[in-house]
């Protein structure tokens, strides 16, 4: 005879996180990018020609931006060399206010490699209890967690790489 044992009930299913940790004059906010100010212009790169035209445009526009890798970078560059070309950036434009950001998709352990090896700013778009653990992780490197942002342009349907990000940072079309 077997017995009965009590139905469980379904968990609700999990959101993404959204606050930022109590005590944050001891670690980084970790703000979604919709909290984000100021407002930059997102440009998506695709390698170091893409980032340094759009880091060239945005020196002589003295404007802010946010550079990103496309959608699930992490799975074909690696973090490694998303980090080499973050630091080449920050050695030849150092005076550009500029975030250069990886996208790990959904990856939780694609994350953890790009804040071993430096990076400062990942998107993830995986669940919401991989999400909260990688916050954490990221304060403990000093390093934000946020979801992708929209992106204002693409440089990979761009002849002239640098020419579309002028004309962009400039408000007019490309």
């Amino acid at each position: 005879m077997k017995s009965k044992q009590p139905a469980r009930a379904k968990p609700a299913p999990a959101t993404r996180p959204r606050i930022a940790p109590a005590n944050t004059s001891q670690r980084v906010a970790t703000t979604t990018w919709r909290d984000e100010s100021p407002r930059r212009t997102v440009i998506v790169v695709h390698g170091w020609k893409h980032v340094s035209a759009a880091l060239q445009a945005a020196q002589e526009a003295d404007a802010a931006v946010t550079l990103i890798s496309p959608a699930g970078a992490s799975y074909t560059h690696g973090a490694a060399f998303w980090a080499a070309i973050v630091k080449r950036a920050h050695e030849l434009f150092a005076e550009v206010d500029a975030e250069i950001v990886l996208d790990c998709d959904g990856a939780p352990g694609h994350a953890m490699a790009a804040f071993r090896v430096g990076l400062k700013t990942v998107a993830f778009a995986g669940n919401a209890v991989a999400a909260t653990r990688l916050m954490d992780i990221a304060q403990r490197h000093d390093a934000r967690l946020i979801e992708r942002p929209q992106a204002h342009l693409d440089l990979i349907h761009s002849r002239d790489h640098l020419a579309a990000c002028q004309a962009l940072l400039a408000g007019r079309e490309a």
